[in-house]
C-alpha cells in the first residue's frame, strides 16, 4: 500500500490507526505547517501525519514522517526531523522503507 502520491500523504488513516499505545486517536489530519514561516533550508516544513490520541483524561500529539523512496535514512537527516517535531509533538515516528545501519544502531 502506498503512503504518498506526487508528495502528499494519503492513506494517513490506516497508519494512524495502526499506533495504539498512545490510546485512541481522535483526530489527525496531513501535510499541515510545522513552522510559522516556509524555510526552504529546512528538511521538513511540513508534517506528513500530525495525529491526537486520548488515553483516560491525558491527549498526547503525535507526529509521523513517511519516507517511501528508495534512498537510506542516514543519521543527520533522522536527526534534522526529529528536531522540527519536537517543538509541536510529544512523539515522532519515522517510517522509511530503508535506514542505514548506523541510523538504526
Amino acid at each position: 500500500m502506498q503512503f504518498s502520491s506526487f508528495g502528499t500523504t494519503i492513506n494517513s488513516n490506516i497508519i494512524v490507526s495502526a499506533i495504539n499505545h498512545h490510546g485512541i486517536p481522535v483526530f489527525h489530519t496531513s501535510e499541515i505547517h510545522l513552522k510559522p514561516f516556509l524555510c526552504r533550508e529546512s528538511v521538513c516544513n511540513l508534517a506528513d501525519i500530525i495525529a491526537v490520541y486520548k488515553q483516560s483524561e491525558r491527549f498526547y500529539i503525535v507526529g509521523i514522517e513517511i519516507k517511501e523512496w528508495d534512498k537510506r535514512v542516514y543519521p543527520k537527516m533522522a536527526m534534522e526531523y526529529l528536531e522540527t517535531y519536537r517543538g509541536t509533538c510529544e512523539y515522532f515516528y519515522l517510517a522509511a522503507n530503508k535506514f542505514s545501519k548506523r541510523t538504526l544502531d
